[in-house]
């Protein structure tokens, strides 16, 4: 259940600390043009696991105690018992499942090492993208120049001309050069 309530944090989450053994954070991936492949790929997250950050934030604690209308103290022992099990798991020499999210395994050195499954995407806002092959689009190319950056360049050049001129206007006044006298 643990690695359900994970995925879940991770729809509202970048990053979920699994106490005592790492944090699961997902990793922003633009939309490329693979033009190899010949296809457009829409962006989309990435899951990585770092064993570094494994410190007790009390976000999946929380959320456990709220889903399962148990204590924090229930919901963090629930935890660290799920982890001694799964570290347990590992020394075996075999991969862990860890619901949808991939597999654990631990590499020749005794490294715990995460593999995350492909198909899992966490990127709400281009949920259910799928790749564009490039010879589905029309692409037509432009006949006309596209005149934007010389119109904006004109009108800085005429604004900062207007911006001189009044700034010279306005000092003459200052020094009186306009007053009554000098008619």
């Amino acid at each position: 259940m643990i690695p359900q309530y994970i995925s879940e944090l991770l729809c509202r989450f970048d990053a979920v600390i699994l106490p005592g053994y790492g944090t699961f954070r997902l990793i922003y991936k633009p939309s490329e043009i693979l033009t190899d492949k010949g296809i457009i790929t829409p962006p989309s997250k990435t899951l990585r696991f770092d064993i570094l950050k494994k410190y007790n934030d009390g976000v999946l604690a929380n959320y456990i105690a709220e889903k399962e209308r148990i204590s924090f103290f229930s919901a963090s022992r629930k935890i660290h018992e799920f982890v001694e099990n799964l570290k347990i798991s590992l020394k075996s020499d075999v991969e862990i499942p860890f619901g949808k999210l991939g597999k654990f395994y631990s590499s020749d050195k005794r490294e715990i090492l995460f593999r995350s499954d492909s198909t899992t995407d966490f990127g709400l806002d281009s949920f259910g993208l799928k790749a564009v092959p490039l010879n589905s689009l029309h692409l037509v190319p432009s006949k006309k120049k596209d005149n934007t950056y010389t119109f904006h360049k004109k009108w800085v050049l005429l604004l900062g001309i207007a911006a001189i001129i009044l700034i010279l206007l306005l000092i003459a006044y200052k020094a009186g050069m306009f007053g009554e006298n000098n008619m």
